[in-house]
């Protein structure tokens, strides 16, 4: 379900962002493994918890100045399977809006820090799985860029969620880029 949602967004994106035709304008999307910690105590207790899964996500970014951007994109956070409860998970996604700062150490490699909001929803799913979530939680994130070419760039990044349904989310990403 989720990968059609991006399937179907993804061109959207590219679309939008040729007809804008701004050149300060990127997009990008990423995939990476995501690690929850500080479960509830009555969770903890109750059951194992499986803390790890795949993330994705797309963003899309605008350069203010060369070293600063402000940047909003969606991240599928992860499906966090309670072991001894039959069909019971916990699941995250957000919609972050950060300020990205960055600078170049070559030519063609660049780090950058990245600081602002995350809209979370934490769903809760399964038979006796509660605590359904949503709010506003501060998000984090350093990495480094490599441009391939002019307009594309790999990078990786980690990014800290807190607090999002009372567990705070490690997120380590591998990253694609295109400016136009």
């Amino acid at each position: 379900m989720k990968m059609q949602w991006l399937a179907r967004v993804s061109p959207l994106l590219l679309l939008s962002a040729t007809a804008v035709g701004a050149e300060n304008l990127y997009v990008g999307a990423k995939v990476g493994n995501v690690t929850a910690d500080n479960f509830a105590p009555l969770v903890e207790s109750r059951t194992a918890i499986d803390d790890s899964d795949t993330s994705y996500g797309l963003f899309v970014g605008y350069h203010i100045v060369d070293t600063l951007a402000i940047e909003g994109g969606y991240n599928y956070l992860g499906e966090y399977d309670l072991k001894d409860i039959a069909g019971g998970s916990y699941e995250a996604s957000s919609f972050d809006v950060v300020l990205k700062a960055s600078g170049n150490v070559t030519d063609s490699l660049a780090l950058y820090a990245k600081g602002g909001i995350a809209i979370y929803d934490w769903k809760a799913n399964g038979p006796g799985v509660e605590s359904d979530d949503s709010g506003v939680t501060p998000t984090i994130a350093f990495g480094t860029e490599y441009s391939i070419t002019s307009a594309m760039k790999v990078g990786i990044e980690y990014q800290l969620y807190q607090d999002i349904g009372g567990v705070d989310i490690d997120s380590f990403n591998v990253a694609l880029s295109h400016s136009f």
